[in-house]
């Protein structure tokens, strides 16, 4: 259906492509919602004539422009028509609204605070990140979660920051920290990384002690031995005094 990896984004085309009116948001030309069949595994989403959709989501024309929402909470929509599709052989769900349509039927979100341990599994623990997320956008969707879900448990984004830190990798060598491939600003738009999920032990600990003292220790002396250690932490040089 589409080939994301021509898609350009731009959220002005697709503002054009909407309008709001008394708290409703109709469409003024047709769009596609795009999300991971995932969200519906982790009851973020619920399909139907009327869907429940965690508004984690790309926006799509129909000339090849997107926009990505990072709202942390379920909206309601009313979709013609439901198709799936793969993404590098993820699958995801597509929703189309046609033209002249009921887009969004209340801008109101209902608080739901269920969703945050749900985006932070999938998101953080498991660093499973759709194709339209960017680096920067990840802490951006724990920020808000005060505002959608009700939740403070995003009220410090530094947190996250570190955390996607953490998970985001060199796509060319997912041992190396994507942060530390960045020579200017400017390759935040034009490189993008490869995520490992914070509970991967092979790679999201780079050193022996990270890796032997938590919940998964026989995975973990195993990644310690087959993976030589790069550096030295400041708990470790306690430990060995």
């Amino acid at each position: 259906m589409f080939d994301v990896t021509k898609l350009k984004r731009d959220k002005e085309a697709l503002n054009k492509c909407v309008k709001i009116k008394d708290n409703v948001m109709y469409t003024l030309k047709k769009v596609y919602v795009m999300f991971p069949e995932k969200f519906i595994d982790k009851n973020m989403t619920k399909l139907g004539n009327t869907s429940l959709v965690t508004g984690v989501m790309a926006i799509i024309d129909e000339n090849n422009n997107y926009a990505t929402s990072i709202i942390a909470g379920r909206i309601t929509m009313y979709p013609n028509e439901i198709h799936s599709m793969l993404v590098d052989n993820i699958p995801y769900i597509v929703l189309e609204i046609e033209k002249d349509n009921v887009f969004i039927p209340n801008m109101n979100i209902i608080k739901e605070a269920s969703v945050v341990f749900d985006m932070y599994d999938l998101f953080i623990l498991k660093g499973k990140i759709p194709w339209y997320l960017t680096y920067e956008d990840i802490p951006k969707i724990f920020k808000n979660l005060n505002k959608y879900t009700g939740s403070k448990a995003g009220d410090n984004i530094l947190t996250y920051e570190i955390l996607t830190a953490i998970i985001s990798r060199d796509k060319n060598d997912i041992h190396k920290e994507y942060r530390s491939t960045l020579k200017s600003m400017n390759d935040l738009n034009t490189k993008q990384p490869t995520y490992v999920g914070l509970e991967n032990i092979w790679y999201s600990y780079n050193t022996t002690v990270s890796k032997v003292v938590g919940n998964y220790m026989k995975l973990g002396i195993v990644s310690a031995i087959n993976n030589k250690e790069t550096k030295v932490d400041a708990i470790e040089n306690i430990l060995r005094e």
